[in-house]
């Protein structure tokens, strides 16, 4: 016997290409809104950092112009006692 093979369908095979591209299209389009989301929130923790180090960068000033005027005794026996040392 002779194998007689069946051709192709031209439409199901277009509707199978577009199937795939159908559920590419969904995948890749996930991808990307995930690769968005990651971003966006890397940029958050970028612009909380820079907050955060600024911050400490006032505090540190604030409290070397509080000290520049003391002795290293002075912030010492206020470091130990409190807010301010006995006068």
């Amino acid at each position: 016997m002779v194998d007689i093979k069946k051709p192709i369908s031209t439409v199901e095979l277009i509707l199978g290409m577009m199937g795939f591209i159908k559920s590419a299209s969904i995948v890749l389009s996930m991808v990307l809104i995930d690769w968005a989301r990651r971003r966006a929130e890397k940029a958050e923790d970028r612009a909380a950092l820079k907050d955060t180090e600024m911050e400490v960068l006032k505090n540190n000033v604030r409290i070397d112009d509080e000290n520049r005027e003391k002795t290293p005794g002075d912030i010492v026996d206020e470091f130990l006692v409190g807010d301010k040392p006995p006068s």
